[in-house]
């Protein structure tokens, strides 16, 4: 994970990727089905959040095809969900504790 994000920040940028990630859960749990809560529970909580945020666009893709929802709903949880697996978690997140950048006190 480290090597896919170079920094997770934090401060105001964290917050920010924070609530993009709960933005990105919130219309996923619109789905109503057992993968999509799953998906939502891991981008809530920010562990694995770039394969969480693919689930996202899969359960997306799904519900287009099914014809659930408008597309603009959808190309704008598309949007957010790309949008995740570019920028990354961010300092609060699950991943970035894991795979963050650690200080070692000598």
């Amino acid at each position: 994970m480290r090597r896919t994000f170079s920094s997770f920040p934090g401060g105001l940028q964290g917050a920010g990727l924070f609530l993009l990630r709960v933005s990105l859960a919130v219309a996923i749990l619109n789905a109503q089905s057992a993968p999509a809560m799953v998906c939502a529970a891991v981008l809530l909580i920010g562990f694995w959040t770039p394969l969480g945020a693919v689930a996202a666009i899969l359960v997306e893709l799904w519900r287009y095809h099914a014809g659930i929802g408008s597309l603009q709903i959808h190309a704008e949880t598309l949007l957010v969900a790309l949008s995740l697996i570019l920028l990354g978690p961010g300092a609060w997140s699950v991943d970035a504790r894991r795979f963050g950048w650690k200080r070692i006190k000598v």
